[in-house]
């Protein structure tokens, strides 16, 4: 049993899987030769791979191990980088191109560049009911997965032996994966709740939920970024926290929606979880992105209860199951409309209200925000992102909507769900 659990967390295993989806290793002896490095390959201090790093590489330290990790007994290093991997990562070659597009894709469907796609066109042109409850599962099991991930401090797979072709979130520990908790949770959440409310072949839905899931959580093991146990880890303690909230979602929902303290309460016990998300340690980026998560939901729900206060917009009428009717031309283009003119409100609202939250903060904790070390601090990171994304929250689903109404492109929720209703 031992030897199977180290077989799951050897990264010589998902170095193997690397090479059998076409990655080839470079080795040292020949980077000298011109052949050797073509226009496909790849070395690690090179950003040419088309993803972006999210934080500037240091020089090496003279502590670094050999294992590609920095010895975190360094003051500086245990103080600010974490269990980044170093410099001296393994070079490598992609030789087959559609297996590398694929799994960034499919790693793709777990980064912040999904989310604010992603869920902003499912509240405005698909299914405000279901969106509500796929957010607050969302950010559960996020918020318990990222606090597991600094609390146990497993390190990622170390280059070498795996290419770290993606280093999008080096920064963080590697167990459980989160990718794989979202790749269970928001596919099947969705399909949890479209059963029964709307007419259409069950199995379908199972079946791009399961497609989704898998791929996933294989270009979590593609890109070098988790080992096999990561993966299992991350879908089982998915699987748990789904089954464990998905009953209780009616009353959360109903609670969110019409209790008259609901903002006050969800808005305050969110800031604190996030204020007692535990400390990996050293600086990384999962508790930054922890309240980015839950302050994205807090607004949500805020959002959701002033629409239901105030009327603003409401879940259908007519109870389920709905026929699922396919768009027309014109509400295609009103589908691209909204996300189109949404999406430039939102990224407007962000550009204004991100500094604008930073200078505040600062300014109340006695930060300078030319400080670049300001935004690492807890006192700093978590009101920051915890009330830029609520906001964004806020827009989303309440603000939004209404320029939608005021200029006679409003959804399905707006012009009464008895007259349209999009495909899924």
């Amino acid at each position: 049993m031992l030897a199977f659990f180290h077989a799951l967390k050897d990264p010589s295993v998902v170095a193997k899987f690397q090479e059998l989806c076409g990655i080839e290793f470079i080795d040292e002896v020949h980077e000298g030769n011109g052949d050797a490095c073509a226009d496909n390959c790849h070395k690690p201090d090179s950003a040419s791979n088309g993803i972006r790093k999210r934080y500037k590489e240091k020089p090496k330290q003279e502590g670094s191990l050999a294992n590609g990790y920095i010895d975190l007994s360094h003051p500086r290093d245990k103080a600010e980088w974490g269990n980044h991997v170093s410099e001296a990562g393994r070079p490598y070659r992609v030789n087959n191109k559609m297996w590398y597009y694929l799994f960034c894709f499919g790693s793709s469907l777990g980064g912040e560049l999904f989310y604010i796609t992603f869920f902003p066109f499912w509240f405005w042109n698909i299914d405000y009911f279901v969106s509500r409850r796929v957010i607050v599962v969302w950010a559960f099991t996020m918020y318990l997965g990222q606090s597991a991930k600094d609390i146990i401090r497993w390190p990622r797979p170390p280059s070498p032996p795996v290419a770290k072709i993606e280093r999008t979130f080096d920064s963080e520990y590697g167990f459980p994966s989160t990718h794989a908790i979202v790749a269970f949770c928001i596919p099947f959440t969705f399909i949890y709740w479209t059963v029964g409310r709307y007419e259409y072949w069950y199995p379908a839905g199972y079946m791009i939920g399961a497609a989704w899931c898998l791929l996933v959580c294989i270009s979590r093991l593609y890109v070098g970024m988790h080992n096999i146990l990561d993966v299992l880890a991350g879908l089982t303690l998915s699987v748990m926290l789904t089954c464990f909230i998905t009953p209780w979602l009616d009353t959360i929902d109903h609670f969110n929606l019409h209790h008259p303290y609901s903002p006050l309460l969800v808005i305050t016990s969110y800031f604190i979880l996030c204020l007692l998300y535990p400390s990996g340690g050293q600086w990384n980026t999962a508790r930054g992105d922890t309240a980015m998560i839950v302050g994205t939901c807090a607004g949500v729900i805020y959002g959701a209860w002033i629409n239901t206060q105030y009327n603003l917009l409401q879940d259908p009428s007519i109870p389920p199951p709905y026929k699922v009717i396919w768009p027309s031309i014109q509400q295609l283009g009103l589908f691209a409309v909204r996300f189109v003119l949404g999406g430039i409100i939102a990224g407007i609202s962000r550009a204004v209200v991100k500094p604008l939250t930073l200078n505040t903060v600062c300014r109340l904790f006695g930060e300078s925000t030319e400080d670049p070390k300001a935004r690492s601090r807890a006192v700093v990171e978590v009101p920051y992102k915890f009330f830029t994304y609520g906001f964004l929250g806020v827009m989303v689903v309440c603000v939004i909507p209404i320029v939608f109404r005021m200029l006679g492109i409003a959804s399905l929720y707006e012009i009464g769900y008895e007259q349209a209703h999009p495909a899924l």
